[in-house]
C-alpha cells in the first residue's frame, strides 16, 4: 500500500479543529456529582469551554464520582490561546472550571491539580453524525458510503473518530464500521494482511 494513497484518502475526511483540554482533580468531591456538562448551543461559539466530563461517572474507573474531571475548551477559546504556554493555559482553565461549577451548582471547589494538554487535531471541523465513513467507495460494485477506496489493485480502508463524530466513542464506532465491511464484503476474505495507518493518531493523556 503506497503512502500517497493513504494520505489522499485521509485528506478526504476534511479539516480538523484544535482543542485545549485540562485534567482537573479536586481536593474534596462535589456534593452534586454529574456525568457530563455541555455548553448550550446559544453559547457554544462564545463560551470558553465546550464540555466537562466527570471521570468517575465512566464505567470501570477508579476515580470516585465528583473528584476528577476533563474540561475541553471551546474551539474559539482554543484558537485564541493555541500557542500559549501550557502552564498558563492550565491556570486559565482552572479558573474557568471553578467559575463554571460555582455558576452551575453553587459550589466552591478546591482544585488540587490541573494539567493542560493541547490537541492540534482534536475534532472534525465539519462533522456529520450521518457520515460514518471517510468517503463512498470509488469502486462501482460497492455499496455507497462504505469506507473503501480502490486504486488499481489496492483497496484501502480508513477509519477514525473524525469519520464519525468528534467524541471519543467516534473512533470505536468507526472501527465497528470497518469490521462490518470486512465481514460483509467477500473481496476481503482472501486478504492475508491489513495495514493500519495511525500517523494522525495521538496517545490519550487522560
Amino acid at each position: 500500500v503506497e503512502t500517497e494513497e493513504i494520505l489522499r484518502l485521509d485528506m478526504q475526511a476534511g479539516p480538523t479543529s484544535p482543542a485545549w483540554v485540562a485534567m482537573v482533580e479536586l481536593a474534596e468531591p462535589l456534593q452534586r456529582p454529574f456525568g457530563r456538562l455541555e455548553a448550550s448551543p446559544e453559547t457554544a461559539e462564545t463560551a470558553p469551554w465546550r464540555s466537562i466530563v466527570d471521570q468517575g461517572s465512566k464505567p470501570g474507573r477508579d476515580e470516585a464520582p465528583g473528584t476528577a474531571f476533563v474540561l475541553e475548551a471551546s474551539e474559539s477559546w482554543t484558537r485564541r490561546h493555541l500557542e500559549e504556554d501550557r502552564d498558563a493555559v492550565a491556570e486559565a482553565l482552572r479558573s474557568i472550571f471553578a467559575e463554571t461549577i460555582e455558576h452551575a451548582f453553587g459550589e466552591s471547589v478546591e482544585i488540587s491539580t490541573c494539567a493542560a494538554r493541547r490537541w492540534r487535531y482534536a475534532r472534525p471541523a465539519e462533522r456529520s453524525e450521518a457520515r460514518s465513513t471517510v468517503s463512498p467507495s470509488e469502486s462501482a460494485g460497492d455499496a455507497a458510503g462504505e469506507p473503501t477506496w480502490r486504486s488499481g489493485s489496492a483497496s484501502i480502508l480508513v477509519g477514525g473518530d473524525r469519520c464519525r463524530t468528534g467524541h471519543v466513542e467516534g473512533a470505536w464506532l468507526a472501527g465497528i464500521d470497518l469490521a462490518g465491511v470486512l465481514l460483509r464484503d467477500p473481496k476481503w476474505s482472501n486478504r492475508t494482511a491489513i495495514a493500519v495507518d495511525s500517523s494522525s493518531a495521538e496517545p490519550s493523556l487522560f
